[in-house]
Parts: C-alpha cells; structure tokens; sequence
C-alpha cells in the first residue's frame, strides 16, 4: 500500500494500480474470508485507495448511487456510454479501470449477448419470443445487426429498477422492446411465469445470486421456454485478476462459480428435457457462459 501510494504521488498511476490489484488479489487468495472481509474494513482508511476514489468508475460503483453494486450505469462506463471530463490522475485511473481484465470481459459478454439475439432474430423473425432477465440498460441491442430489421413478436425486459427500464423504453422501444418491473423473487416464487420463449439469458444477474436462488431461477426459466428454445446465463470465475481490488477499494462483492458449480444449477432439470449443453469462457478467462437448449 505504502509502495503504491509513492508511485501515486510520483505521478505513475499504472504501476501502482498494479500494484494494488495484484497485491490485493494475493492477499485475497492466502485469507479466509472472514480475515479478508476484516482487512479490507482496514485497509479502506489508506491513502493508496483513497486516491483510487478520485476514479469516477472507482467512486460510483463504492458509493452505490442506485443501492446496489454493478448497476447499469456503473456498465455504461465500461461501455462507453458515460464520458467524463477528466484529466491528470483521474484520467489515468479511469483509463486503467475501464481498460482493465474485467471490463474487457464484460464488454465481451455484450457482443455475445448480441450474438444470441441476433440468432433468434435471424432464425424466428417476426416470431421470436425473448426475455431478458436483469436487463439493465439493454446495451447489447445497440451492438445488434438484426434488432433494427426485425420487430419480433415479443422481446421483454425484466428489472426490478424502474431507473434502468426507463432508458430501455427511451432507447428500444421502437424495436419492440417492452418492459416489466419486477423482482426476480416473483419469478422464483411463480408469481411471474412466461412460455414459449426462444430465448432467454442473464448477463449479469447470476453474479449476485446465493447458490438456492440461482438454481431455483434456473430451473423456472428453463421452464418458460418453448421446444428448441434457449436459455443463456453467465457468471464470473472465481479468481479472477481484479477480484481483490474490486471488494476492496470499489466494495463491489460478487458471487464467483466455476464451470461445475454452473452445470449444479440444472440438476432440477430431467435430462431427457434437455438437447444441448455447451459452456465456454471469454478470452479473458474472467466469464464462465453456460448455453442449454430444450429438446
């Protein structure tokens, strides 16, 4: 921390984020948990990290302007939406973060999430039934090469923040977008049920779910689906390069699974339901993306 507060006050911002994300990382990796959560309590108060603050990405997502850690205008930094006006050392800190291991991968996660629209789009046109959960700001619609050619009979939005459905109504509703505010315990609870789909994916959503919700969630979207219909999900790996700078200097806890803990979350579904599995990372290694298609 000492080491990269003096690179810091040198005026070398990239060689003390490096620090500090491979320091922290390491640390991370030799504590429990509970001895990680303390130290990170601790070491909040150090200069090092304060000056890590003066990042418009750091600051939002450690204040949770909206209530809650990633919400889709922290994305919009990452994807490019959120432009500030910045120079000297909060410009260097915002171009390490954005450009950082994570949000390369988070930008990845987009264009497949696109990918998956466009093949439904391409495949079902004006027919398609899409749902998507957690939406946020819908972003992977403007990197779309279909959306804009065919209004499909269904493409439904789900969030429980009323702030982020706004901006999809704004920006996709002349593609047929709507939108519905709920939570995703409606959903579990089977108080929100769609059918048919051919197409249903969470980009992000799964990164916060306890291990029970992720599952039960699992098992009910697969069973909104119609025959040959897709569902989509992601998750950040455990371990991933940024994951010790993120819990401590941005507060930004996820729920880490490997590619196992992945294919745990269909065992409620019968087998003979099921035609395809297929899982696969982004470049990076950072994201785990697990496709399953009903027979």
């Amino acid at each position: 921390m000492d080491e990269a507060e003096a690179h810091f006050d040198s005026g070398e911002c990239n060689l003390a984020m490096h620090l500090l994300a491979s320091g922290l990382e390491e640390l991370r990796k030799e504590m429990s948990k509970s001895a990680w959560q303390r130290y990170v309590s601790e070491v909040r108060q150090h200069n090092a990290l304060k000056t890590t603050l003066l990042c418009p990405f750091v600051s939002h997502a450690f204040s949770r302007p909206f209530g809650y850690p990633g919400d889709a205008t922290l994305i919009d930094h990452i994807y490019g939406y959120v432009k500030p006006v910045l120079t000297g050392l909060p410009q260097s800190l915002y171009a390490y973060m954005t450009g950082a291991s994570a949000p390369r991968s988070v930008r990845f996660r987009r264009h497949l999430l696109a990918h998956y629209v466009d093949k439904v789009l391409h495949e079902r046109d004006i027919d398609a039934n899409i749902l998507s959960v957690g939406s946020g700001h819908l972003r992977e619609l403007d990197v779309s090469r279909v959306i804009s050619q065919v209004r499909p009979r269904r493409f439904l939005a789900l969030d429980q923040d009323a702030n982020s459905l706004a901006e999809v109504e704004r920006c996709f509703m002349p593609f047929g977008v709507s939108t519905e505010r709920r939570n995703i315990k409606d959903v579990i609870a089977g108080r929100l049920t769609y059918n048919n789909l051919d197409l249903v994916y969470a980009g992000g959503l799964y990164d916060y779910l306890p291990i029970k919700a992720a599952r039960s969630l699992t098992l009910c979207l697969f069973s909104m689906l119609a025959p040959g219909g897709t569902l989509f999900v992601t998750n950040f790996l455990s371990d991933i390069p940024d994951a010790g700078f993120m819990e401590a200097a941005m507060d930004w806890w996820l729920i880490y699974r490997e590619e196992s803990e992945m294919l745990a979350l269909l065992s409620g579904i019968a087998e003979s339901n099921i035609a395809l599995i297929q899982q696969y990372r982004d470049p990076d290694n950072n994201i785990t993306f697990l496709e399953v298609r009903r027979r």
